[in-house]
Parts: C-alpha cells; sequence; structure tokens
C-alpha cells in the first residue's frame, strides 16, 4: 500500500483527494484548515487553547509592602488564602469558593485615581 493515493490534486477539472486529507488530518488536529477565497489561499493559525482568565482584588487592613508569591490561592466564603496570607475578597468581585491557579499577581490601583492601592493586589487567575 502506497500513501500517494492520498495526495492526489485537482487536475483538468477533476477533484483530488489532497484538499479531503488536509480537511481529516485538520479535523484530528495534526494539521491546519485552509480557507480559500477565489484563487487565494489562507491558513488558519492554529492558537493553543487556555484558560479562561479572570481578575480579583484582594486586601486587608495592613500594608502590603511585598508582593505575596505562589502557584494557587483558595477562596472560601469571601476569604482567600494565598501562601500563608489571609486576604479580604474585593467587594466586586463575583468567585465560588474553590482552588485557583494563579497567573501573575500584581499591585493594585484604584479606579478613579489610578494611585497605588498600598493595602490591595490584583491577581489573575485561571477560572476551570
Amino acid at each position: 500500500m502506497h500513501d500517494s493515493i492520498l495526495w492526489i490534486g485537482d487536475k483538468e477539472g477533476l477533484k483530488g483527494t489532497v484538499d479531503d486529507m488536509i480537511d481529516m488530518l485538520a479535523d484530528c488536529g495534526l494539521a491546519l484548515h485552509i480557507k480559500k477565497n477565489g484563487t487565494l489561499k489562507r491558513y488558519i493559525e492554529l492558537k493553543k487553547t487556555e484558560l479562561p482568565i479572570k481578575s480579583i482584588r484582594l486586601w486587608r487592613k495592613e500594608e502590603i509592602s511585598i508582593l505575596p508569591e505562589g502557584k494557587e490561592i483558595m477562596i472560601l466564603e469571601r476569604k482567600a488564602l494565598l501562601g500563608d496570607s489571609e486576604f479580604n475578597l474585593g467587594e466586586e468581585c463575583d468567585i465560588k469558593d474553590g482552588i485557583y491557579r494563579i497567573k501573575e499577581i500584581t499591585p493594585a490601583y484604584s479606579k478613579k485615581t489610578n494611585a497605588r492601592l498600598k493595602n490591595s493586589i490584583t491577581v489573575l487567575i485561571e477560572i476551570n
């Protein structure tokens, strides 16, 4: 058996098998789909699927002088445990209790004045 039957191109008005073969491979995730617009062919870029990301604000009464580190955060009853530190969940945050992977931790800034909030941080988390 030889695979050349799968790669026959269009010729003299007859449809070959190459486009069907590429479509089948693309459907399996092994190739890219081809879109035709007249004589122009555009190749659709294969995009890596990423989990949705949500931004949450955490705060506490004390000033946060050093950004905490961690790979996961636990949210339970409007409280957040990040490493060994406990934080309150910002009022505007709507998130279910659970454990989430952390994408990034940054200082929080006021929406009104754009000033850094000394007792708040912003955490980007992946939502499953």
